[in-house]
């Protein structure tokens, strides 16, 4: 009568029509019909979260490319205790260094990395993601030789290219903390 069978989705039902809703007669089909629209909302959601999630890491990726490469914010930066010291006397008469102004713009970079963790599985997951947020702390921290940040980057970037379909997004930004599997996405 109403083109479909009401109650759980399976693979053969389909989405009720707006003519066929305005059908419903009796309180199950109408909290069936509910239920469903919850199920589609959710699914709309968990598709619009990995969209949002694919795009920023796109965007983490190639900014951390881009300050890993020679002559990018990395070892434009500040990356020694002495050139930190350099930064805060500078700052302290209000001039600011290239290599403080290099690290204000490598901050956006390491936030953005950091509210991305890869959903590591097994044994080590928990030392995993601490080596994780450790390198992508490392990013802006002007007191680390811009060597080994250059090298945490790199090694970042090889996490997320590799790890892609596991990251989480961690608060921020649209889209919910969930684990986002692209391999779902048609």
């Amino acid at each position: 009568a109403f083109g479909r069978r009401l109650g759980a989705p399976t693979e053969q039902t389909k989405t009720m029509t707006p003519k066929e809703a305005a059908s419903i007669e009796t309180p199950e089909q109408k909290l069936a019909y509910q239920a469903d629209l919850q199920r589609q909302k959710a699914q709309i959601d968990k598709e619009t979260a990995a969209v949002e999630t694919s795009k920023q890491l796109a965007t983490a990726i190639k900014e951390l490319e881009n300050a890993a490469k020679p002559d990018g914010l990395i070892e434009q930066s500040t990356g020694s205790g002495i050139g930190t010291a350099v930064d805060a006397t500078a700052g302290f008469f209000g001039i600011g260094t290239s290599g403080a102004r290099a690290i204000g713009q490598l901050q956006p970079i390491a936030d953005l990395v950091l509210k991305m963790v890869p959903r590591f599985e097994g044994p080590q997951s928990n030392a995993d993601v601490e080596s994780y947020n450790r390198a992508a702390g490392q990013i802006a921290d002007r007191t680390v030789p811009n060597s080994v940040r250059i090298d945490a980057a790199k090694t970042l970037i090889r996490l997320m290219k590799e790890r892609k379909d596991q990251f989480v997004m961690q608060g921020g930004g649209a889209a919910p903390s969930k684990v986002v599997n692209f391999g779902d996405l048609k």
